[in-house]
């Protein structure tokens, strides 16, 4: 059995493996795996349900709030209450950003005000105020505190960073102030404003993050949102409404036009045309009659008709897809971030460096309060605050750089996925075609010209919903037809239509249902032809007239969802890049193949359902490929999820933008090819970052610990002050370089 837990407080991969860690320890557990994005834990055991309060203690255990998820029905779940980690984070950032503010003014107070004769009690007080409201700050941040120090012997963390180096800065401008109140002034510096501005930083980072959390797991919300809640229950000869998990396999349910069918099953009786875009991708809408399949979150657009349930709850294809995005979304990228990296070798070195820094001192004869000094100031110069910075300032820059070009990044995270894609699978509905059927051939038999054949048509379609009939009332509309309503129009299930104009039939459909309805007509030339087009992917109508036992075939029109604008030049750039391209499509092979061919593809994969699209997706991936998934509807969500990198197009579904981790504002894939130029120079910014960042305190921290005290070489308080606020500007002037990056492909 699984089960999946709420947690609230995660904000980085540590955290994920320590909750993991704890999790799996609990005795019954088999497996356990978090979902970072979407704060859950999904655990795999024989009897889950005991295993709540144990579950809860041992993640409690670790720092983190935990609360169970009740998932009985994936479509219709019986949510717990929110643990808001937004409302929290914010809870903690505006308070502590007023009070550092009011420490920063007594800061400016203490340097530029000088009472006569009561310099040094007047430093004391000031002081003493700056101490108060610090500790204020570190109250309403104590939970960092308190994991951060809990950790630090353990599995050290950012929090135990800043924990340490906020606790040193209070601590160096306590034994200051003591120093100044004895009379001493050789140290007169006060850190107060450092200590609260690194918590002040972190919560800001944290809150950001919080809301693109939140944002990203709202998809599998929306995905349940395709399934209606209730039903309309055939009992009788009534329809009775019910809720949707109470029917059960073999129940008939009526479904009207215009609303969303709630389970998989078989037509009974009825036909309408289904619009399957949900789950197929396909454009165009299928016509079901009796003994065909209908599923669940697909729309009903014309008829009314009755099915027979077979699959419902967890059994729907539609809940099949939402397991797939929820167990694909649990995978969590392996690179573990540098400067997380970083952090958990930097504290205990620095620790180490600053406990041996006090004992030389002390051999060396020096007094304690002095050899104390310099062991803090090790830790205050270690300050992590260019550490911190280096990463959330190059990609808050890089993603105001991004979306003025149209590009999304949600985190930095997909910045450093996309600089490793070496494969890209493209959607072809809506991604690499306009996601609209167009009109692309229009050939009479009659001696007509095309403009009065696509008049004729458009004007016995003039009646029909049909997506095909809206695109030829369209075709015709722009070029200025005129188009005379027909009467008698009527729908002929899973073939076509038939209407009247002036007096005569007129039907147009299939070419089956030509022959049906006009059997002595020549329809070889248009066969021929019709076997050309379909060829190239194109859905053809045939028009015939009917005046007592002979017909007269007037026509045929294909439509076709052509290929967007951008896609051909687009393909070229990501194979002039090295990159490998393949198509994965729910349509027909010869729709997808003619595409494919037209773009330049060579790899296509063509009839799939979502499962197989996250199928093909994850053998790519265990072959060792990195792949990047690019796709626009709620049936590309699972192939998105299961991608190392999953790329939305903006034109597309919530849920599919909502999957992905990078979200593309227009119907153009050539923004793929930025967004990679993008990544790479943001993140060849973030190790520079890094480095000058780590390299400070490689220069710094000998000097802070007296390394060069023989020679008259000291670090006075504020110059360390100035050189932490100078590695700061360098770490941001560094990313603000992004602004100049030039617009144009990598190559």
């Amino acid at each position: 059995m699984e089960k999946q837990y709420d947690v609230l407080g995660m904000h980085c991969a540590g955290c994920a493996a320590r909750v993991e860690k704890k999790a799996a320890a609990v005795p019954g557990v088999k497996e356990a795996k978090v979902n970072l994005v979407a704060h859950l834990l999904t655990i795999k055991a024989e009897d889950s349900e005991s295993l709540d309060n144990a579950i809860v203690q041992a993640v409690t255990s670790a720092g983190f709030k935990c609360a169970p998820i009740e998932t009985a029905n994936p479509a219709n779940p019986t949510p717990a209450p929110p643990l808001t980690e937004e409302q929290e984070v914010k809870q903690r950032l505006i308070p502590s950003l007023v009070w550092w503010l009011l420490i920063v003014v007594l800061m400016l107070m203490k340097m530029h005000i000088h009472p006569t004769g009561s310099a040094t009690a007047f430093n004391v007080t000031i002081g003493l105020l700056q101490m108060l409201m610090t500790l204020i700050v570190f109250a309403i941040n104590r939970r960092v505190f308190t994991n951060g120090f809990k950790h630090l012997f353990q599995e050290p963390d950012m929090d135990s960073l800043i924990a340490l180096a906020s606790t040193a800065s209070i601590l160096l401008s306590g034994f200051t102030i003591v120093l100044l109140a004895l009379g001493k002034t050789a140290l007169g510096y006060f850190y107060f404003e450092s200590a609260a501005m690194i918590l002040v930083i972190v919560n800001f980072g944290k809150y950001l993050e919080a809301k693109a959390k939140k944002k990203a797991g709202d998809a599998l919300e929306k995905l349940r949102d395709l399934a209606p809640k209730t039903v309309l229950k055939v009992v009788g000869n009534q329809e009775v409404e019910a809720p949707a998990d109470t029917i059960r396999p073999g129940d008939i349910i009526a479904v009207r036009p215009g609303s969303r069918i709630p389970l998989d099953g078989t037509v009974t009786e009825g036909f309408s045309s289904i619009d399957e875009s949900s789950l197929t991708g396909e454009s165009m809408p299928r016509d079901v009659t009796p003994d065909a399949k209908v599923f669940a979150g697909t729309m009903n657009l014309t008829g009314a008709f009755r099915f027979k349930a077979e699959q419902v709850g967890q059994e729907t294809l539609l809940a099949g897809i939402i397991k797939l995005v929820a167990n694909s979304s649990v995978a969590r990228s392996k690179a573990v971030r540098l400067a997380d990296a970083i952090a958990a070798r930097f504290v205990p070195i620095v620790s180490l460096i600053a406990i041996i820094t006090l004992i030389v001192h002390i051999l060396l004869g020096h007094s304690l309060a002095e050899s104390l000094g310099y062991a803090i100031t090790v830790l205050v110069i270690s300050c992590p605050c260019a550490l911190g910075l280096a990463t959330p300032v190059a990609v808050t820059v890089s993603m105001g750089r991004s979306a003025k070009e149209g590009i999304l990044f949600k985190g930095g995270e997909a910045l450093e996925k996309l600089c490793k894609i070496d494969t890209v699978f493209l959607d072809k509905t809506g991604t690499l075609t306009t996601g609209k059927p167009t009109v692309t051939d229009i050939i009479p038999y009659d001696g007509s010209s095309e403009a009065n054949l696509l008049a004729l048509v458009a004007a016995l379609e003039s009646s029909s919903e049909h997506p095909i009939a809206h695109c030829i009332r369209q075709a015709a509309t722009d070029k200025g037809l005129a188009i005379s309503p027909a009467t008698a129009f009527k729908t002929i299930p899973g073939k076509g239509i038939t209407a009247a104009l002036n007096g005569m039939p007129y039907y147009a459909g299939t070419i089956e249902l030509i022959r049906e309805v006009a059997p002595e007509l020549d329809m070889k030339e248009a066969s021929q032809k019709a076997e050309e087009l379909q060829k190239q992917g194109k859905t053809l109508l045939f028009i015939a007239a009917l005046c007592g036992t002979q017909g007269r075939l007037h026509g045929l029109i294909a439509v076709r969802d052509e290929a967007a604008p951008s896609s051909k030049a687009a393909i070229e750039v990501l194979h002039g890049m090295g990159l490998s391209v393949a198509m994965l499509s729910g349509d027909s092979q010869n729709t997808a193949s003619a595409i494919a061919q037209e773009l330049g593809i060579t790899d296509v994969k063509a009839g799939l359902l979502p499962a197989d699209k996250a199928t093909a997706v994850t053998e790519a991936k265990q072959a060792g490929k990195q792949v990047a998934m690019v796709g626009d509807g709620i049936n590309d969500a699972p192939a998105l999820a299961a991608a190392e990198l999953g790329i939305a197009v903006g034109t597309g579904t919530d849920i599919a933008m909502e999957c992905a981790d990078i979200v593309i504002m227009r119907n153009d894939i050539s923004c793929v090819a930025s967004a990679i130029r993008i990544a790479k120079a943001t993140v060849r910014i973030i190790r520079q970052n890094l480095f000058w960042a780590f390299f400070y305190n490689v220069l710094a921290i000998p000097v802070a610990a007296g390394c060069l005290s023989r020679y008259g070489i000291t670090l006075n308080p504020i110059i360390a002050a100035a050189a932490m606020s100078m590695s700061s500007l360098c770490v941001v002037s560094n990313a603000l370089r992004l602004l100049k990056t030039r617009n144009q492909y990598p190559k």
